[in-house]
C-alpha cells in the first residue's frame, strides 16, 4: 500500500529519504566555497570593477553582511535542495557560465528594467521575459516528469512517486508571494489607528504606514527555483547551476533587496 506522505523506514538508518533532505558537511563547505566565497568577490572584481557592469556601491560592512546572509540562505537550500547528492563539476561550470552570462546580458539597454517599471518595458524586455518564462516552464515540466518517474522504496517494500511532495513544495514560494502581495495591499490601504481628542486638538496613535510595492527580485526568484533542481541528472545539474548563478548575480551585484520595497 502506498502512503502519502511516504512513511520512511526508520530501521534503514535514515529519518528522511535523500530526495527530501540530505546533508554532507564536507560538500556543504565546498558548496559555500564555490557559490559564495569564490563567486561573490570574483563577480565584484571582474564584473563590476574591471568590466564596469552594473552593481550597487557597497561598503566593506555591506559586503560582509551579504556574504554572511548568503551562507545562512545556503544551509536550508543545500539541505532541502538535495545538493549533497547532486553537486558536481557540471553544476559548477554551468554556475559560473550563468553568473557571468547573466551579468553580461543585464547590460543590454533594453533590459534595464524591473517588475516595478513594467509600464516602461519595451519590445526587447517583453521578448526576453517571454523567452525566460518559457524556459522556466519547460524546465519545470521536465522536472515534474522526473519527480513522477522517481520511485521511493518505502519501509514495507512498496514504491511511491514523489510527485505529490514536489507539487506541495512548489506551493511554498507561491504562497509566500501571495502573502507578500496581501501584506502590500493591506499596508497601502491602512488608515491611522486611533484618533481622539477635541476638534483642533486631536491626537493620533499610529500614523499611516509608508507605502510599499511588491518587487520579486531575481535573486529571490532563482533562489526559490534552486530547491527543485534536485535530481542526479545531467539536465537537472545544468539547470541547478544556471539558477544558482542567476541567484548569486543578484546578491553580488545588488544584495538581498527586500521583496516589499518601501516608498516615502
Amino acid at each position: 500500500m502506498n502512503h502519502f506522505p511516504p512513511i520512511v523506514d526508520k530501521g534503514s538508518g535514515s529519518f528522511a529519504p535523500a530526495w527530501l533532505l540530505s546533508f554532507d558537511a564536507t560538500k556543504f563547505v565546498l558548496f559555500c566555497f564555490v557559490t559564495i566565497v569564490v563567486a561573490y568577490p570574483l563577480y565584484r572584481t571582474i564584473g563590476v570593477l574591471y568590466l564596469g557592469w552594473e552593481g550597487h556601491r557597497k561598503s566593506p560592512a555591506k559586503h560582509f553582511n551579504d556574504i554572511l546572509v548568503s551562507i545562512n540562505y545556503a544551509l536550508p537550500l543545500f539541505v532541502f535542495g538535495n545538493y549533497s547528492n547532486t553537486i558536481n563539476w557540471i553544476m559548477a561550470v554551468s554556475f559560473f557560465v550563468a553568473l557571468g552570462g547573466f551579468g553580461w546580458l543585464a547590460e543590454a539597454p533594453f533590459l534595464r528594467h524591473s517588475f516595478v517599471t513594467i509600464k516602461n518595458w519595451g519590445a526587447g524586455m517583453y521578448i526576453t521575459i517571454i523567452v525566460a518564462v518559457g524556459a522556466i516552464v519547460g524546465a519545470l515540466g521536465y522536472h515534474l516528469y522526473l519527480a513522477y518517474t522517481f520511485r521511493l522504496i518505502l519501509g514495507d517494500g512498496t514504491e511511491a512517486s514523489i510527485l505529490g511532495w514536489y507539487l506541495v513544495g512548489i506551493l511554498i514560494p507561491v504562497s509566500l508571494i501571495t502573502a507578500a502581495y496581501l501584506v502590500c495591499v493591506a499596508q497601502n490601504l491602512s488608515k491611522p489607528m486611533i484618533t481622539f481628542g477635541f476638534p483642533g486638538n486631536e491626537t493620533t496613535l499610529g500614523s499611516k504606514w509608508e507605502r510599499v510595492s511588491l518587487h520579486p527580485h531575481h535573486w529571490a526568484i532563482f533562489y526559490s527555483i534552486a530547491y527543485f533542481t534536485r535530481f542526479d541528472n545531467v539536465a537537472s545539474n545544468i539547470a541547478a547551476g544556471i539558477v544558482l548563478g542567476m541567484y548569486m548575480h543578484g546578491i553580488a551585484a545588488y544584495g538581498h533587496d527586500d521583496l516589499l520595497e518601501r516608498h516615502s
